[in-house]
């Protein structure tokens, strides 16, 4: 199992934007400069953690885990109460950010990932923003029907529906 944490507030990708350069040519930039620092500090500390544990870059299947600990916000709206941020900015933003800080350190390409799971929630009181993330190789699907990672009491957190 591969689990760290990067502390912080997590950055969304967000949308490219066209451009012209000097040349005159056109090119595109991303949308939220943020964004590139964030993923720096993912590859930095995805980085320092593969080290540490002595882990090889993952090559085929593999089940990425990614959970977001977002800061509250200052209104008091429902989503707030429920602890769940129905909010922007979007989850698929926030993970693509980290999909491709993992990239050539984790795993090979983020085109191996056959399992993402991503959950995003408001941050406990007294707590800082951050984001923890798991990365596994996936077992062969006849061996397995569900990777084998944590995902605690998602029974429990999910509704029935009426």
């Amino acid at each position: 199992m591969r689990r760290f944490v990067v502390v912080g507030k997590p950055i969304p990708k967000g949308n490219k934007k066209p451009i012209r350069r000097k040349n005159g040519k056109l090119g595109v930039r991303e949308a939220n400069p943020e964004a590139a620092v964030f993923g720096q500090l993912v590859k930095i500390i995805s980085a320092k953690s593969a080290r540490e544990q002595g882990r090889k870059v993952l090559a085929g299947p593999t089940a990425v885990q990614v959970h977001f600990e977002m800061p509250k916000p200052k209104s008091k709206l429902p989503d707030i109460r429920e602890g769940w941020p129905a909010a922007k900015p979007d989850s698929d933003k926030l993970v693509r950010t980290v999909l491709d800080g993992l990239s050539n350190v984790q795993y090979e390409d983020d085109n191996g990932i056959c399992w993402l799971l991503v959950t995003k929630r408001y941050v406990l009181d007294g707590q800082p923003p951050a984001t923890t993330i798991q990365v596994d190789p996936l077992r062969p699907f006849h061996e397995a029907t569900v990777p084998c990672f944590d995902c605690p009491r998602l029974k429990e957190m999910v509704k029935d529906e009426l």
